[in-house]
């Protein structure tokens, strides 16, 4: 049997034994843990922020049971991405003195998944729009997109949420701002006949930023009272999640990805774990990279020989 041929094989087996592992995995948390009733339920949601106002999100309960069992694969798969990430940036907002309850944030928004697109020109970790990445230094362009490093955007976006802070007054407002906009949130106030002190001006907002809301909160609730809590984290420096000793280089010319990680002898995954900003198949000219310590001989073979694009 062909070499190429039994490594497909091989990698269609690895990706039905990982869904089958999620799948048994969802099935035991839903078969294990079972939610509180509706008293003790509420009780906890609103234990659990620090300045937000969960009270105000509609049918949390509704959003954390459904991720609990109609999606509880999906679910889990989400849970154990937030078991890597979420401790991160819960160390960054020790740090700045933010509510802890942002931590949680981008498990609403995009569910850790940076490819993910809301539309309206959102993307990436936090779901920020490309006008707002760029006024907070992030680099959005067709083949780079730095919304999807997990670094650079968390800091982006936690700069952002500070800003709104000051200019809206409260958390819930900023929170919902970043959701949203702040025009939104300041038309809805002003059409909303109760005042501010009543929340109701939150029913006036878009349903997708009601939508958002209540699923933050729930996230929050799972992340917290789950059958499989976050694990909270000391304050201390976050480190990268890539941790390897790398190289900065620059593309002397437009590069096929797939073509580059081959010539270098390392996977595209692996590639791609390094460089997570990069969008395309195609590495723009002059375009900055990181390499790993041990392919950067390979890397100056490369560059000392081929003239064109690789």
């Amino acid at each position: 049997m062909p070499f190429n041929k039994l490594f497909a094989e091989i990698r269609t087996m690895k990706r039905v034994v990982g869904f089958l592992l999620v799948f048994f995995v969802g099935l035991q948390l839903r078969a294990e843990y079972r939610l509180p009733g509706d008293t003790a339920f509420r009780r906890q949601l609103l234990s659990i922020p620090e300045a937000v106002d969960f009270s105000l999100a509609r049918e949390v309960r509704g959003h954390v049971s459904a991720h609990l069992t109609e999606s509880s694969p999906q679910s889990a798969k989400w849970f154990e991405a937030a078991q890597r990430h979420v401790p991160m940036v819960q160390a960054w907002i020790s740090d700045k003195g933010l509510p802890g309850e942002l931590a949680f944030l981008p498990l609403a928004l995009s569910h850790l998944n940076p490819s993910e697109t809301l539309g309206e020109g959102r993307g990436g970790w936090w779901q920020m729009h490309y006008l707002t990445a760029f006024r907070y230094g992030l680099k959005v362009e067709h083949f780079v997109d730095e919304r999807r490093d997990w670094v650079k955007s968390s800091e982006a976006a936690l700069l952002y949420l500070e800003d709104l802070h000051r200019r809206m007054g409260d958390w819930t407002s900023a929170v919902l701002a970043f959701m949203g906009s702040p025009a939104e949130v300041v038309a809805a106030r002003n059409r909303s006949c109760s005042g501010d002190a009543s929340g109701a001006w939150v029913k006036a907002l878009p349903s997708h930023v009601q939508l958002q809301f209540s699923e933050f909160a729930a996230f929050s609730y799972l992340c917290r009272f789950g059958p499989k809590p976050v694990t909270q984290t000391t304050k201390e420096v976050p480190v990268e999640i890539v941790d390897v000793e790398k190289k900065r280089v620059y593309a002397p010319f437009a590069m096929d990805v797939p073509g580059l990680v081959t010539s270098l002898g390392i996977s595209q995954t692996y590639f791609l774990s390094l460089n997570p900003s990069l969008k395309s198949s195609w590495l723009p000219a002059g375009e900055a990279l990181f390499l790993p310590l041990s392919s950067h001989n390979r890397w100056q073979e490369l560059k000392d020989t081929l003239q064109g694009p690789l």
